[in-house]
């Protein structure tokens, strides 16, 4: 029918738009496979294929409109496509060709080694062309960061690239060698994949692994590592830890101000005199706002799931029985989905879980969904019960 038509391209258009920001696609991918797969198999039973076919459509052509849109500006003001540079195929390839090299001397959190390089320059013309940049004077203020040394466990002095920058340090080199447009920053990227890819086809150098895009390369080792880290990741999340930002050293500002403005997901005020204006003046609200956060987000789930578990197994033989399913099991994976996507990058992207205030910075929108889910579980809830009476 109609409406479900509308719920389906308001669903497609609402991913297509977490799909081009930075984080949220990947940890929403799992919840969305959930939602289309309880979708077919509550309805295949009751509608014809082809109806069902049509709906999946009609989500498929709304989540392609931001998403193509977004390309479409970025192809013709810098010709590059994708909604992003970090979504860029070549651009893609190109970075994790460069992580798959030498596996047996991957250091974690490094996606190539200085030594891995050199040997990589010797084999591709066009990536020895950035050599200059990437190891030079150009690029030492990344490659000698203390604050990415220190992320990182990386003995500081030592020059080095790390997943918390090399994506900067390669688009960076490679625009100082002369590529400051996007088709030839494309067609750069594919020439060194090509002549790499040549060079492992003749057993010049080595590449393997397990590798996810814009990241070190991932083994079977550190499989037990991301399970314990996502499970730090959950309880991070479920209890609403790291929710301050530390204040600036430099800057005079008013108690709570960063704190507010960091819960609010918002830019600081302006600055006078060394001083920040704060017009909010409301530490109070953020310390309510904080406080029910912390004291209130863990029996909300636990209430909800005790609810959801109460009608499923009243309603566990009607045909009701999959449609009150699937809000639960639409929240269970999207908070596990979170949190194993933050386990991974905390064992072979960089070590965030050390900082939970960085963390719920990233954690506030997987809070909301959370809660959104638990309400609607509520609501159904409530609604069963009445249907009873």
């Amino acid at each position: 029918c109609i409406r479900d038509r509308c719920w389906s391209g308001l669903a497609g258009f609402a991913f297509g738009l977490a799909s081009i920001t930075r984080e949220e696609a990947s940890w929403l991918l799992l919840p969305a496979a959930v939602a289309f797969a309880g979708f077919f198999l509550a309805d295949v039973s009751r509608r014809k294929v082809g109806q069902l076919i049509l709906i999946s459509m009609v989500a498929w052509l709304s989540y392609s409109v931001p998403v193509q849109s977004v390309s479409l500006v970025n192809e013709m003001a810098y010709g590059i496509d994708g909604p992003s540079l970090r979504q860029n195929e070549s651009f893609r390839k190109l970075y994790s060709m460069l992580s798959s090299l030498e596996p047996s001397t991957q250091k974690r959190f490094v996606p190539i080694l200085t030594e891995v390089r050199k040997k990589a320059y010797a084999l591709s013309p066009h990536f020895k062309e950035i050599e200059p940049f990437l190891e030079g004077p150009a690029l030492d203020s990344l490659a000698n960061a203390k604050n990415h040394h220190g992320l990182n466990n990386w003995k500081s002095g030592e020059r080095e690239f790390f997943v918390s920058n090399f994506e900067f340090a390669l688009s960076k080199s490679i625009v100082l060698s002369g590529r400051d447009d996007g088709k030839n920053f494309v067609s750069f990227c594919d020439a060194v994949v090509n002549e790499l890819d040549t060079a492992i086809q003749n057993g010049e150098i080595e590449a393997g692994g397990i590798i996810l895009p814009m990241l070190a390369p991932i083994s079977f080792e550190d499989l037990w590592p991301v399970v314990k880290s996502s499970a730090t990741s959950f309880g991070y999340l479920v209890m609403g830890q790291g929710m301050s930002m530390a204040k600036p050293y430099s800057m005079k500002i008013p108690d709570g101000t960063m704190e507010w403005h960091a819960f609010l997901r918002t830019w600081p005020p302006p600055i006078e005199d060394d001083k920040y204006i704060d017009r909010t003046d409301t530490p109070g609200a953020y310390i309510l706002i904080k406080t029910a956060y912390e004291f209130l987000i863990l029996p909300i789930i636990l209430i909800s799931l005790i609810c959801a578990a109460v009608v499923l197994v009243a309603h566990r033989n009607e045909d009701s029985f999959g449609n009150l399913l699937f809000p639960l099991a639409l929240g269970i994976s999207g908070v596990m989905a979170f949190s194993l996507v933050m386990g991974i990058v905390n064992e072979i992207g960089f070590p965030m879980l050390k900082y939970p205030h960085s963390y719920n910075r990233l954690g506030f929108y997987p809070l909301h969904f959370l809660l959104f889910v638990c309400g609607i579980s509520f609501l159904l809830t409530v609604r069963q019960f009445k249907k009873r009476e």
